[in-house]
């Protein structure tokens, strides 16, 4: 249970995520390069977390005002706002939209959260649950035949017979088989989607606030991929 002291009150409550899962978001987050403090020196929401689509630069927070002298808070393509001077040799970009932050901070959350609450879209945006293990080393693999063909050599040459030729090889056969068993491709596991989604939906309804919310983004290692028409791409990592 989650705790809290309140006037002297200590209070209890259902947390978000598990105490370890906590842990692993510290570790993400000292990880991951610092955001730009918003002007009431809080990160913005999606500080960090936020991609050009089109050229897979970062979306950041910046400042601006309008004709009528009002401050508000925008999220751009950093490629895009830079210069030619600024950008030497490399490619521009041609993203150039400026993000409301208080507009389009909501609507992404609710991009995002129709996405990851989707069975049948949470296939795409997940990686992919088991992948297959490297091979088993190769000197190793060289050396336990190269013993093999030791063992059979006498027989070969007509020295011993094949029963004691078997019985030399068969220590080394079987330290092979065991060392390509242990590397051997894993089968993928599929995960079961609509469970998933629905867990997903249940963690991103708890998340009102928006430090909690700023947890499970990092938590998640969330990233959108912003087009210009607002519309995003979910990349996701959870732990």
């Amino acid at each position: 249970m989650g705790r809290a002291v309140f006037q002297g009150i200590e209070l209890t409550y259902e947390p978000i995520i598990s105490a370890e899962q906590f842990e692993r978001v510290q570790e993400r987050m000292q990880r991951r390069r610092v955001t730009r403090p918003s002007r009431s020196g809080s990160p913005r929401l999606w500080s960090g977390h936020l991609r050009c689509a089109e050229c897979g630069s970062a979306i950041g927070a910046s400042h601006a005002k309008n004709n009528e002298g009002r401050t508000y808070t925008y999220y751009t393509c950093w490629r895009a706002k830079r210069s030619p001077r600024q950008l030497g040799s490399a490619p521009g970009c041609t993203h150039t939209t400026a993000y409301r932050a208080d507009r389009m901070e909501k609507e992404w959350w609710q991009q995002m959260t129709a996405q990851l609450s989707d069975p049948v879209m949470l296939p795409t945006l997940l990686p992919p649950a088991v992948s297959a293990t490297a091979g088993p080393p190769l000197a190793r693999v060289q050396e336990l035949e190269t013993a093999i063909a030791r063992a059979w050599e006498p027989f070969a040459a007509d020295k011993i017979l094949e029963q004691i030729a078997e019985r030399l090889a068969a220590p080394y056969q079987q330290q092979l088989a065991e060392l390509r068993a242990e590397y051997a491709p894993q089968p993928t596991v599929t995960p079961d989607y609509v469970e998933l989604a629905g867990e997903f939906a249940q963690a991103l309804d708890k998340a009102i606030q928006d430090e909690d919310r700023r947890m499970l983004l990092s938590l998640l290692d969330m990233q959108l991929y912003v087009h210009p028409d607002g519309s995003v791409r979910v990349q996701v990592s959870p732990p």
